[in-house]
């Protein structure tokens, strides 16, 4: 059944809340890269909730139906035999998933509404809604009617949560975008009083004799030095543990780019290339001035030890097997390690994603570099003129129809 989990409020302010808590956490060069404004939209594409919308034209049965016979209680303590019809519907949405099963109340809009029930034989899935009916008896007229009955329930249920949950994310929504441009402001008026101070201070910074690697941040990038014969100059490679948590960064805010293809729409590639580096360098940092994602290019993205690729990222709209293969191959001039980690990020429509999996995965096992398959959609390649030098790629596939300028 469907019923509610918790106050949509509640997790609406905990997602602004750790909006909030990434923006204090901002350098004086990310806030002076960027304006106010767009800082406060790319926060804004973390929180934001698409609307939902129920496209009850075309609900579909997933599954065929299952009849059978159950005994039930009869009259004079007899049981009897009753004809039941199991059937499944699929009632598709567009939107946030947690619109359909959280009560549209809380500080947003300081009261709401709520059904004072729940939505039985219903389950909210990813992009659906699966609902159960049964119905008895053998009368095709009867059962259409019980079957009519049971969707029309279920479509006024639905519909008014949506009506209530959109209402409720309208209110939010500008309250939520103040909020953000106020932390914005607050991180910046603190970084000036600190510099303020810091420049009246008669007080001298002196860098130290051993330079102590210190975080702020909670996943600190580390490289792993590699033993290598015959050679002079050391060899050095991402960990493994962080080349996995980028990698699952990339994927968690290509997934939140998913549910907002009204504002993918807008966006290009290097757009989301912006997009992802805001991100990665909120969440990972060097113990080094200097080691931080940066971007070359317009769709590249780039994560420098001691002067070399250690990390490299192309963000690319599927436009075919052989255009892939074309940022396959432009990874190779990044291979100045030994081992070098990266990621191909493809940005294809959603109708068309499983297709374009399909043909990605393809063109890169019929690679003439392509060594083997290390897990799913991760890669290892030798570099063809180098055999000496490892590729390691990562396929991510957004469902995202971006403003396509090239």
């Amino acid at each position: 059944m469907i019923e509610y989990h918790n106050e949509l409020g509640a997790v609406l302010t905990a997602r602004l809340a750790d909006a909030q808590n990434r923006i204090g956490q901002f350098s004086r060069e990310e806030l002076s890269a960027l304006a106010q404004q767009e800082l406060v939209e790319r926060e804004w594409l973390l929180a934001a909730v698409e609307p939902l919308v129920f496209d009850f034209d075309a609900i579909s049965r997933p599954e065929e139906e299952r009849a059978k016979q159950v005994k039930r209680p009869g009259q004079f303590g007899y049981d009897m035999i009753v004809d039941v019809t199991d059937w499944t519907f699929a009632i598709p949405f567009t939107g946030d998933r947690i619109l359909v099963d959280h009560r549209p109340i809380g500080p947003a809009t300081g009261g709401g509404h709520s059904h004072g029930g729940r939505l039985d034989n219903a389950q909210a899935r990813d992009g659906f809604v699966e609902l159960h009916v049964e119905t008895t008896g053998l009368n095709p007229d009867d059962v259409r009617l019980q079957i009519n009955g049971r969707i029309d329930a279920a479509k006024k249920w639905l519909s008014q949560q949506a009506e209530w949950a959109n209402n409720y994310i309208r209110v939010w929504e500008p309250i939520a975008r103040d909020a953000l441009l106020s932390a914005v402001v607050r991180r910046q008026a603190h970084l000036d009083s600190a510099a303020t101070v810091s420049d009246a201070l008669a007080i001298p910074l002196s860098k130290a004799k051993h330079p102590i690697p210190v975080s702020r941040r909670p996943a600190p990038l580390k490289v792993a030095r590699i033993a290598a014969e015959n050679r002079r100059d050391p060899e050095y490679v991402l960990e493994d543990v962080i080349y996995a948590d980028i990698i699952a960064t990339i994927r968690a805010m290509g997934e939140a780019a998913e549910r907002l293809p009204v504002t993918n729409e807008k966006l290009g590639e290097e757009d989301l290339r912006n997009v992802i580096l805001f991100v990665l360098n909120a969440n990972f940092e060097g113990s080094v001035a200097g080691e931080a994602f940066n971007g070359r290019g317009k769709t590249d993205i780039f994560l420098n030890w001691q002067g070399r690729a250690a990390f490299v990222g192309e963000c690319k709209i599927w436009h075919g097997q052989s255009k892939f293969v074309e940022a396959l191959e432009q990874l190779f001039g990044y291979t100045t390690w030994r081992d070098t980690l990266a990621a191909l990020v493809i940005f294809a429509p959603s109708r068309t994603l499983t297709d374009v999996q399909g043909k990605a995965r393809a063109a890169i096992e019929e690679h003439a570099s392509f060594q083997r398959k290390v897990d799913e959609d991760r890669y290892s390649l030798t570099h063809p003129e180098d055999s000496a030098k490892r590729l390691t790629v990562s396929l991510l596939f957004v469902a995202a129809t971006l403003n396509d300028t090239g």
